[in-house]
């Protein structure tokens, strides 16, 4: 089971001018094949926030897959390692070009 994980930056500016104003962060997780998906505004955008997200609502046992953002290096140990964790550097590739089920290409659409 792959759930996908990130986290974006949301803000609105009238008539798409002006100077943008106050935002929200939010993170976002998909499971893949089903189409479920948790998103949740956020506070801060931290490492330990994410993780209590995941915590929260990825069952044991699942292969996360994250972006390389600092905030994701611990996904792995949380719990004592009950999640597999799987980075795809976005500053290299999209899609993993040995595993293409290394991705993030399903939360990142959700984003649109």
């Amino acid at each position: 089971m792959f759930v996908e994980a990130d986290e974006s930056y949301f803000f609105h500016r009238k008539y798409h001018r002006g100077r943008r104003r106050r935002g929200q962060w939010v993170v976002g997780l998909v499971k893949r094949g089903s189409g479920r998906c948790w998103f949740e505004v956020v506070a801060r955008h931290d490492a330990p926030t994410l993780e209590c997200i995941i915590s929260d609502h990825v069952q044991p046992g699942t292969t996360i897959v994250t972006d390389a953002w600092r905030g994701n290096n611990n996904v792995g140990q949380l719990n004592n390692g009950i999640y597999q964790h799987e980075v795809i550097i976005h500053a290299q590739e999209f899609i993993d070009s040995v595993h293409a089920e290394i991705h993030t290409e399903c939360i990142e659409g959700l984003w649109m």
